[in-house]
Formats: structure tokens, C-alpha cells, sequence
């Protein structure tokens, strides 16, 4: 499946996620679905060399992909275990660090 193709999927499915729970918070429980997850045991990812890998300082790091410094320094100094959300990005950085970046000047372009 094309990288599109999958964002539009993922973009309908939060949609509908979205909508189930308004209708829940309104009492409609019908379309309710209960789904149980498995917990995947978290591998050690190393923020400092993905950061490396792209010949950028902790600070210009953190400036373009919108993390805090503090964040960033605290996964590169294994304090902190970047949550699943975060990880997904850093490895989206790690293997397409051009394609995030063209996706963060498009949120800035509208955000200005």
C-alpha cells in the first residue's frame, strides 16, 4: 500500500474512532467496539544517533521536529523512553528524515 493511501486509511479510521466516541459521551452505545491490545515489550531506541545520523545539534533537532531539548536530552541520556507515539516519529525521522520535514514546513505553512 502506498504511503498515501495508508494516511488516508489512518485518517478515515481516527475519523470514525472519533465519532464512536462522541456517540458514547452521548449515550449511544451501540457503535461502541471494546478492543484489548497487546503490549509490545519496547526495544531501546538510540535517539542520539538518530539525531547524529542527521549531522544536527540537540537544539536544531528538537527545533525542527517540534520536541523539547529537555525531552531529547533526556531520551539520548536513557532517562526517559520516548512513548509510542514519539518512537514512531523518531523512526519515521530515522528511515524518511526528508519526508517529516517536508510534513512539518507543511504544518508551519499552516499555521502562519
Amino acid at each position: 500500500m502506498h504511503y498515501h493511501e495508508v494516511m488516508k486509511t489512518l485518517g478515515t479510521r481516527i475519523v470514525e474512532g472519533l465519532e464512536e466516541a462522541v456517540d458514547y459521551m452521548e449515550g449511544q452505545t451501540d457503535r461502541a467496539i471494546s478492543t484489548t491490545y497487546e503490549v509490545i515489550q519496547k526495544q531501546h531506541l538510540d535517539v542520539a544517533a538518530i539525531r547524529k545520523g542527521l549531522d544536527k545539534t540537540q537544539k536544531e533537532f528538537a527545533a525542527i521536529f517540534g520536541i523539547s531539548v529537555n525531552t531529547l536530552r533526556s531520551w539520548e541520556q536513557k532517562q526517559r523512553n520516548p512513548e509510542h507515539t514519539s518512537r514512531l516519529l523518531l523512526l519515521m525521522i530515522r528511515d524518511e528524515p526528508e519526508m517529516v520535514e517536508s510534513y512539518v514546513a507543511k504544518l508551519q505553512q499552516l499555521a502562519s
